[in-house]
């Protein structure tokens, strides 16, 4: 069984949010070649989903990938939530490798509308 790691995130509303990660295994980059990864992000008691993370490889034989959530997607997240990375093995075994708070970072800068653009 593994244990899942803890780590937070910061999204900020109305932005891109970009965070690269590696998986790791023994302390060594796990080579990564035909895993799938699912990351999403809830309230605090797993009613409401705010997003589903793209997860973007870098480099999959040593396991390094980045977690985005595009603007206006940041816009669904409402509120301080919950995450988790969910790791599905080649031969189809699951498993959660991190998992942890999702702070919002509601920022205060927006664009200056000019004609309907912004």
């Amino acid at each position: 069984m593994i244990r899942p790691a803890r780590h937070d995130i910061m999204i900020p509303q109305r932005a891109t949010f970009r965070q690269r990660l590696r998986l790791k295994a023994d302390d060594q980059a796990l080579d990564a070649t035909g895993y799938e990864l699912v990351a999403q992000v809830w309230d605090r008691r797993r009613i409401t989903k705010y997003a589903d993370l793209t997860v973007q490889w870098v480099d999959q034989a040593a396991g390094l990938f980045e977690l985005v959530l595009q603007y206006p997607e940041t816009t669904t997240v409402v509120k301080d939530g919950v995450w988790d990375l969910l790791v599905i093995e080649p031969g189809g075994d699951r498993y959660y490798w991190l998992e942890c708070a999702a702070y919002l970072d509601v920022g205060l800068s927006a664009p200056v509308v000019v004609n309907g653009n912004g």
